[in-house]
């Protein structure tokens, strides 16, 4: 027959869809589990075989000789027939009350001890994590590239900023006045690419977390194999999008001409880039939609930008809140850009008081015992 067919395509772990219209005794005998549903909550998910026993137990016996799937469908309905009024006389509307309050309380419980609630128990994935991780590394991949017009305004994005910001500090010089310009290009650098790639996780992920939770909880694939995929396929962008912004912006600027310099600091975006897509994603993984993301997405980084050490030297803030930048990576960003900078640098001293070099500037931040290396090595502490 047709539905043992599907059982057995079923049984050999194979995805089916399909819709049995009033199934008889002899095909409801074939589930192995049912859900039932009365007003849009679960009454009941479990062993096919043990639902006539649990309806049972609550008063409503299924009748000698009448078909399971009937007798749900009808005592679901929300309409009272004679057969159910003489079986428990409660309105259709009380009914399905009663059911939803027993099996949010007992209900999980007796279907399946170990399940957590709801009633419904992740299964083992089909596959070995190697699969899993290949299958979604691909699918991540083309998701990327099928949105194109994304990728290009990205891009764009990059290269906007990089060129706009540089011609407004075009060829910085070694003046006095050039010291607090060149610190704050290096911050504006810092939240440019602190804020973007944030926003766009943000923008996207909460859209998945419900196809990700029915494939998980349907045994496809571990949460594990999922983020790391994600997190793979996304490393050539996340590589990308820095790389371009720090390639103009650099040179247009006239930051530290020293090549090694040059790819120092392009290393600390790309770092500060993945902070913040991580940022993003447990901020998304807390929020129950895209528009609660967005508001707790200020909220959270706001704080982080505050504490960056570009508006208040750590030394000069108040004792309560001073250690609170040492939980911002927009802090261990900047020290890091700032000590690459300046260190070794030398300034013109036209005037009284000045900094006459990159040491004194680094100082004047709170920066004096700077090392990049370690502000490095704490990015990737954030990352991880």
């Amino acid at each position: 027959a047709v539905e043992g067919t599907i059982r057995d395509l079923a049984q050999q772990q194979r995805t089916v869809v399909a819709t049995v219209h009033q199934p008889n005794s002899e095909i409801f005998d074939m589930f192995g589990k049912v859900i039932l549903m009365a007003k849009g909550y679960v009454v009941y998910a479990g062993p096919a075989a043990d639902a006539v026993n649990y309806f049972g137990g609550l008063g409503y016996r299924c009748p000698d000789y009448t078909n399971p799937s009937d007798f749900f469908m009808k005592l679901l309905r929300m309409e009272t027939t004679d057969q159910l009024a003489s079986l428990k006389d409660d309105d259709a509307d009380q009914r399905s009350e009663e059911f939803i309050t027993h099996w949010k309380q007992q209900g999980a419980a007796y279907a399946d001890p170990t399940a957590p609630p709801g009633g419904l128990r992740p299964s083992t994935p089909l596959c070995g994590l190697r699969q899993q991780f290949a299958a979604l590394c691909w699918r991540a991949f083309v998701a990327i590239f099928r949105d194109k017009m994304l990728f290009r305004v990205r891009v764009a994005q990059s290269i906007f900023f990089g060129v706009l910001v540089g011609m407004i500090f075009l060829q910085l010089g070694y003046d006095q006045t050039d010291i607090y310009a060149r610190a704050g290009v290096l911050f504006f650098s810092i939240m440019n690419q602190g804020m973007s790639p944030l926003i766009g996780i943000v923008h996207t992920f909460p859209a998945e977390q419900a196809v990700v939770s029915r494939e998980w909880f349907n045994g496809l694939y571990t949460i594990s194999a999922y983020f790391w995929s994600k997190s793979i396929i996304e490393i050539p962008f996340m590589v990308l999008y820095p790389t371009v912004f720090s390639s103009l912006l650099y040179w247009i600027v006239h930051l530290n001409p020293i090549f090694t310099r040059f790819l120092l600091y392009t290393l600390i975006l790309i770092e500060l880039s993945f902070c913040a897509t991580s940022c993003g994603i447990l901020i998304s993984a807390l929020a129950s939609s895209v528009e609660v993301a967005l508001a707790l997405a200020p909220a959270v980084m706001l704080p982080l930008i505050l504490f960056g050490g570009f508006f208040t030297p750590g030394s000069a803030l108040p004792a309560w809140c001073a250690w609170m930048r040492y939980g911002s990576f927009f802090y261990y960003a900047f020290r890091a850009v700032m000590c690459n900078e300046f260190k070794g640098e030398t300034f013109n001293c036209d005037q009284t008081p000045c900094f006459s070099t990159g040491e004194q500037v680094l100082e004047r931040y709170g920066f004096g015992d700077c090392e990049v290396a370690v502000d490095m090595v704490i990015l990737l502490a954030f990352i991880i």
